[in-house]
C-alpha cells in the first residue's frame, strides 16, 4: 500500500546569530519605537502591537539589517513553497507582550507566509501555538474519544516554544495564536508578512 500525504502544511525555523543581530538591540528599538507609537489592537489582548509598518517606514539600523536577513533567508522558503519570483516583506511590526497579555487565533489573510522574530523570550512568556483547522476540530476530537492517538494527522495544534533569535515561518493562511504571558517579563518579537 502507498500513501500520498495531500495539503502538507510547510513550517520553517532557523535562528539569526547574535553575531549578526544581537536580539538585546532589537529589544531596545522595540522599546524605543513604543514611545512614539500608541499601538493598534488586532489580534492581541492587552500588550503592545505597533501599527503597521512597511519597508519604506524609518526605523532604526538594527531593525532594518534584520529585516534584510529575513527577506534573504525567506527566500529559500518561497522556492520551497514553490515561487520562482522572489518575495518580499510586504509589512510587519512589532510585539511586546507583558504579563497576562496574548494573542487570540487569527491568520494574515493578505500574505503568503508569515513569520515571527523572537528578541526576548522568558521561561513561560507564552508559546505560540499553530491550529489544525477550526473546521476539523469537532472530527479531530471524536477520533482521540474513540481511540486515535495523536498524530500529525490527528493533531488540533501544535505549539512551538520561542528562543530568542529565531526565526518562525509558515503559511498566512494558518490560524496561530500565542499563549498567556505567564513570566512576569515582557516577551517581546518582530512580526512580518511575505507576498
Amino acid at each position: 500500500m502507498q500513501r500520498q500525504d495531500l495539503w502538507p502544511t510547510p513550517l520553517w525555523y532557523f535562528e539569526v546569530p547574535p553575531t549578526l543581530i544581537d536580539p538585546n538591540d532589537i529589544a531596545k528599538d522595540a522599546y524605543a519605537f513604543q514611545q512614539s507609537d500608541k499601538g493598534v489592537v488586532i489580534s492581541n489582548v492587552g500588550g503592545y502591537q505597533s501599527t503597521t509598518l512597511t519597508m519604506q517606514d524609518r526605523v532604526p539600523p538594527t531593525l532594518t539589517k534584520l529585516l534584510g536577513i529575513l527577506t534573504e533567508e525567506c527566500q529559500l522558503c518561497a522556492q520551497d513553497f514553490g515561487f520562482e519570483r522572489p518575495l518580499s516583506i510586504a509589512n510587519y511590526w512589532i510585539n511586546i507582550n507583558g504579563q497576562s497579555n496574548y494573542n487570540k487565533m487569527h491568520i494574515h489573510s493578505s500574505s503568503i507566509l508569515s513569520g515571527c522574530y523572537y528578541a526576548v523570550t522568558p521561561p513561560q512568556s507564552g508559546n505560540i501555538v499553530l491550529h489544525n483547522r477550526p473546521e476539523t476540530s469537532y472530527i479531530l476530537a471524536e477520533m482521540k474519544q474513540i481511540g486515535a492517538r495523536e498524530s500529525a494527522f490527528t493533531a488540533a495544534e501544535q505549539a512551538f516554544q520561542p528562543k530568542a533569535g529565531a526565526v518562525l515561518i509558515f503559511p498566512g493562511w494558518l490560524p496561530h495564536s500565542v499563549e498567556e504571558n505567564r513570566s512576569g517579563q515582557d516577551r517581546i518579537s518582530v512580526a512580518f508578512n511575505l507576498a
